[in-house]
């Protein structure tokens, strides 16, 4: 089973392959088994499992896993495929397995917002502090 990462990708490869074939009269190319083969290998192919994690984007804060979380689901995978993913800013991405320390760990990371309550109450204060004593 093929898996090229997309059709351009394939298509290179493809044409890899076949740049020094002469195409027979109906213009076809014919592949054999050693040409098979190289087209598996170049695009990473297997019979197996296999998955892609691609063209995922954290910004700004973010925080964003791509994979699972405690168990690592993926360790008996033929292939894996991550490519053009990308975490700008402060933002963070997971695409392997994490563990659930790694997972809680990061959680605890993520910015709280402020409670305004208590902002209110410490501008009372404040305001309260100025009448009282003044400038």
């Amino acid at each position: 089973m093929c898996v090229p990462s997309d059709e351009n990708d394939r298509e290179l490869n493809i044409a890899n392959v076949i740049k020094d074939k002469v195409p027979d009269k109906t213009g076809k190319v014919i592949l054999t088994e050693e040409d098979l083969h190289k087209l598996e290998q170049l695009e990473g192919a297997t019979d197996g499992k296999t998955r892609t994690i691609r063209k995922n984007t954290t910004r700004q804060q973010a925080l964003q896993f791509n994979a699972p979380i405690g168990t690592d689901l993926w360790k008996d995978l033929d292939h894996l495929n991550i490519h053009e993913n990308t975490a700008e800013d402060q933002s963070r991405q997971f695409n392997y397995a994490q563990t659930m320390d790694v997972y809680h760990d990061q959680m605890a990371r993520i910015p709280k917002p402020l409670d305004y309550r208590l902002i209110a109450v410490l501008l009372a204060a404040i305001a309260a502090l100025y009448i009282v004593y003044g400038k």
